[in-house]
């Protein structure tokens, strides 16, 4: 007998869509991936544009450490960095970043909308 579907409910909905941090290992190294929930997101892809509708320039520059900002986090899902922390970040070197950005990618299987 085929098992019966499940009718979504507010509960199931509610449930189903709790953010849970994603364990993801490079090198040996163990860290988190967290997606952003429904208003941070929003709130992000909001502050893409300058007044005038256009992606702010200054957006782009930082572009992938936001996506770093956005994304990591401990084991507890508290995030690593905030916004504080994009100086640093863009001072760090780009090569080791990558994996990070591309396990991000991966975790999401989209970029966030941070392109």
């Amino acid at each position: 007998m085929a098992k019966a579907k499940k009718s979504l409910t507010r509960e199931l909905f509610l449930k189903e869509l709790v953010i849970k941090p994603v364990k993801v290992e490079i090198g040996g190294v163990v860290f988190y991936v967290r997606p952003m929930s429904e208003i941070a997101r929003s709130k992000r892809a909001a502050s893409m544009f300058d007044k005038q509708g256009n992606i702010d320039p200054a957006y782009v520059e930082k572009r992938r450490v936001i996506n770093l900002i956005d994304h990591l986090c401990d084991e507890n899902g508290e995030m690593l960095f905030t916004e504080k922390d994009v100086k640093a970040l863009q001072e760090l070197d780009s090569f080791k970043i990558d994996p990070y950005f591309q396990a991000i990618e991966s975790v999401l299987g989209e970029d966030e909308g941070n392109e």
